[in-house]
Protein backbone atom coordinates (compact mmCIF):
# COMPACT_ATOMS: atom_id res chain seq x y z
CA UNK A 1 0.00 0.00 0.00
CA UNK A 2 0.61 3.87 -0.25
CA UNK A 3 3.14 5.45 2.22
CA UNK A 4 2.73 8.49 3.19
CA UNK A 5 6.46 9.20 3.57
CA UNK A 6 8.20 11.03 0.99
CA UNK A 7 9.95 8.16 -1.28
CA UNK A 8 12.66 9.74 -3.66
CA UNK A 9 12.64 7.00 -6.08
CA UNK A 10 8.79 7.57 -7.02
CA UNK A 11 9.45 11.98 -6.86
CA UNK A 12 11.46 11.77 -9.76
CA UNK A 13 8.94 9.16 -11.96
CA UNK A 14 6.18 11.73 -10.87
CA UNK A 15 6.20 13.29 -14.53
CA UNK A 16 6.31 9.75 -15.80
CA UNK A 17 3.19 8.95 -13.74
CA UNK A 18 1.38 11.95 -14.52
CA UNK A 19 1.73 11.39 -17.85
CA UNK A 20 0.57 7.27 -18.16
CA UNK A 21 -2.56 8.76 -16.22
CA UNK A 22 -3.41 11.14 -18.91
CA UNK A 23 -2.96 9.21 -21.32
CA UNK A 24 -5.71 7.13 -20.22
CA UNK A 25 -8.76 9.87 -19.05
CA UNK A 26 -10.50 8.75 -22.11
CA UNK A 27 -11.03 5.32 -22.14
CA UNK A 28 -14.35 4.03 -22.37
CA UNK A 29 -13.97 1.14 -20.06
CA UNK A 30 -16.09 1.72 -16.84
CA UNK A 31 -13.87 -0.42 -14.61
CA UNK A 32 -10.65 1.33 -16.18
CA UNK A 33 -12.24 5.06 -15.57
CA UNK A 34 -13.03 3.49 -11.97
CA UNK A 35 -9.56 2.70 -11.54
CA UNK A 36 -8.43 6.09 -12.61
CA UNK A 37 -11.03 7.59 -10.41
CA UNK A 38 -9.26 6.32 -7.58
CA UNK A 39 -5.76 6.92 -8.62
CA UNK A 40 -6.46 10.72 -9.13
CA UNK A 41 -7.64 10.33 -4.90
CA UNK A 42 -4.82 8.97 -4.44
CA UNK A 43 -2.45 11.16 -6.05
CA UNK A 44 -3.98 13.82 -4.89
CA UNK A 45 -3.30 12.55 -1.35
CA UNK A 46 0.48 12.58 -2.33
CA UNK A 47 0.42 15.99 -3.58
CA UNK A 48 0.92 14.57 -7.29
CA UNK A 49 -1.89 16.96 -9.03
CA UNK A 50 0.07 20.32 -9.23
CA UNK A 51 -0.24 23.06 -11.92
CA UNK A 52 -2.29 22.25 -15.08
CA UNK A 53 -2.05 18.56 -15.00
CA UNK A 54 -4.28 18.86 -11.35
CA UNK A 55 -6.49 20.88 -12.88
CA UNK A 56 -7.38 18.60 -15.86
CA UNK A 57 -7.32 15.35 -13.01
CA UNK A 58 -9.84 17.34 -11.32
CA UNK A 59 -12.25 18.40 -14.19
CA UNK A 60 -11.78 14.02 -14.93
CA UNK A 61 -13.97 14.01 -11.79
CA UNK A 62 -15.94 16.45 -11.99
CA UNK A 63 -16.90 14.96 -15.97
CA UNK A 64 -17.80 12.10 -14.27
CA UNK A 65 -19.70 13.19 -11.45
CA UNK A 66 -21.92 14.58 -14.32
CA UNK A 67 -23.01 10.97 -16.10
CA UNK A 68 -26.43 11.34 -16.49
CA UNK A 69 -29.30 8.75 -15.35
CA UNK A 70 -30.24 8.78 -18.55
CA UNK A 71 -27.19 8.06 -20.42
CA UNK A 72 -26.84 5.21 -22.40
CA UNK A 73 -23.35 3.14 -22.35
CA UNK A 74 -22.47 0.46 -25.05
CA UNK A 75 -26.43 0.61 -25.76
CA UNK A 76 -27.51 -0.58 -22.41
CA UNK A 77 -29.15 1.57 -19.69
CA UNK A 78 -27.09 3.07 -17.09
CA UNK A 79 -29.11 0.17 -14.68
CA UNK A 80 -27.53 -2.84 -16.40
CA UNK A 81 -23.96 -3.48 -14.34
CA UNK A 82 -21.38 -3.39 -17.31
CA UNK A 83 -18.57 -5.44 -15.60
CA UNK A 84 -18.38 -5.65 -11.87
CA UNK A 85 -19.98 -1.85 -11.19
CA UNK A 86 -22.52 0.34 -13.10
CA UNK A 87 -22.02 3.83 -13.85
CA UNK A 88 -24.22 5.41 -11.04
CA UNK A 89 -21.11 3.62 -9.31
CA UNK A 90 -18.78 5.09 -11.17
CA UNK A 91 -20.61 8.62 -10.62
CA UNK A 92 -20.85 8.03 -6.70
CA UNK A 93 -17.04 7.39 -6.66
CA UNK A 94 -16.19 10.67 -8.41
CA UNK A 95 -18.59 12.52 -5.82
CA UNK A 96 -17.19 11.31 -3.35
CA UNK A 97 -13.62 11.72 -4.25
CA UNK A 98 -14.10 15.14 -5.35
CA UNK A 99 -15.43 16.15 -1.99
CA UNK A 100 -12.88 14.40 -0.36
CA UNK A 101 -10.02 16.28 -2.42
CA UNK A 102 -12.25 19.00 -0.87
CA UNK A 103 -12.19 18.73 2.66
CA UNK A 104 -9.27 16.53 3.53
CA UNK A 105 -6.15 17.18 1.34
CA UNK A 106 -5.54 21.20 1.74
CA UNK A 107 -2.63 21.61 -0.89
CA UNK A 108 -5.67 21.21 -3.57
CA UNK A 109 -7.74 24.29 -2.33
CA UNK A 110 -5.17 26.33 -4.75
CA UNK A 111 -6.50 24.15 -7.41
CA UNK A 112 -10.18 23.54 -6.75
CA UNK A 113 -10.86 26.88 -5.84
CA UNK A 114 -10.90 28.39 -8.96
CA UNK A 115 -11.23 25.59 -11.11
CA UNK A 116 -14.53 24.55 -9.40
CA UNK A 117 -16.57 27.60 -10.16
CA UNK A 118 -15.27 27.25 -13.85
CA UNK A 119 -16.98 23.91 -13.60
CA UNK A 120 -20.81 25.71 -12.65
CA UNK A 121 -21.42 27.23 -16.64
CA UNK A 122 -20.45 24.17 -18.69
CA UNK A 123 -24.02 23.01 -19.96
CA UNK A 124 -22.23 20.01 -19.75
CA UNK A 125 -21.34 19.97 -15.80
CA UNK A 126 -25.04 20.30 -15.14
CA UNK A 127 -25.67 17.05 -13.34
CA UNK A 128 -22.67 17.44 -11.14
CA UNK A 129 -24.12 21.26 -10.03
CA UNK A 130 -25.03 19.70 -6.23
CA UNK A 131 -21.48 18.35 -5.71
CA UNK A 132 -19.49 20.88 -7.57
CA UNK A 133 -21.53 23.65 -5.20
CA UNK A 134 -21.26 21.43 -2.04
CA UNK A 135 -17.26 21.75 -2.53
CA UNK A 136 -16.97 25.08 -3.28
CA UNK A 137 -19.18 25.54 0.10
CA UNK A 138 -16.80 23.61 2.12
CA UNK A 139 -13.82 25.49 0.69
CA UNK A 140 -15.34 28.57 1.50
CA UNK A 141 -15.86 27.07 5.04
CA UNK A 142 -12.22 26.00 5.30
CA UNK A 143 -11.27 29.72 3.73
CA UNK A 144 -13.50 32.14 5.59
CA UNK A 145 -11.19 34.02 7.32
CA UNK A 146 -9.51 34.71 4.03
CA UNK A 147 -12.70 35.75 1.72
CA UNK A 148 -10.93 38.95 1.22
CA UNK A 149 -7.95 36.86 -0.84
CA UNK A 150 -10.22 34.58 -2.13
CA UNK A 151 -12.57 37.56 -4.18
CA UNK A 152 -8.89 39.41 -5.34
CA UNK A 153 -8.23 35.60 -6.47
CA UNK A 154 -11.63 36.00 -8.67
CA UNK A 155 -11.03 38.91 -9.49
CA UNK A 156 -7.49 38.88 -10.99
CA UNK A 157 -8.16 35.37 -13.39
CA UNK A 158 -9.77 36.24 -16.45
CA UNK A 159 -10.70 32.23 -16.76
CA UNK A 160 -13.06 32.32 -13.88
CA UNK A 161 -16.98 33.58 -14.51
CA UNK A 162 -18.13 36.85 -13.14
CA UNK A 163 -20.20 36.88 -10.31
CA UNK A 164 -23.04 37.88 -12.76
CA UNK A 165 -22.55 34.82 -14.69
CA UNK A 166 -22.42 32.77 -12.03
CA UNK A 167 -25.41 33.95 -10.17
CA UNK A 168 -27.76 33.86 -12.92
CA UNK A 169 -26.29 29.88 -13.96
CA UNK A 170 -27.16 29.22 -10.26
CA UNK A 171 -30.39 30.57 -10.68
CA UNK A 172 -31.06 28.70 -13.99
CA UNK A 173 -30.43 25.10 -12.02
CA UNK A 174 -32.67 26.22 -9.30
CA UNK A 175 -35.48 25.94 -11.63
CA UNK A 176 -35.41 21.98 -10.82
CA UNK A 177 -35.91 21.96 -7.41
CA UNK A 178 -36.46 18.42 -6.67
CA UNK A 179 -32.84 17.20 -8.80
CA UNK A 180 -31.05 14.72 -7.82
CA UNK A 181 -28.17 15.12 -4.90
CA UNK A 182 -30.35 18.02 -3.37
CA UNK A 183 -29.43 20.57 -5.93
CA UNK A 184 -31.10 23.28 -4.62
CA UNK A 185 -29.83 22.93 -1.30
CA UNK A 186 -26.24 22.37 -2.35
CA UNK A 187 -26.78 26.00 -4.52
CA UNK A 188 -28.62 27.84 -1.97
CA UNK A 189 -25.76 26.80 1.16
Amino acid sequence: MFSSTYCPAWHSKRPLLLEAVKSLLDEQNLAVQKAISELIVVMASHCYLIGPSGELFVEYLVRHCALSDQKKYVNESSKVKIGAFCPTELRAICEKGLLLLTITIPEMQHILWPLLLKMIIPRAYTSAAATVCRCISELCRHRSSSSNVMLSECKARDDIPNPEELFARLVVLLHDPLAREQQATQILM
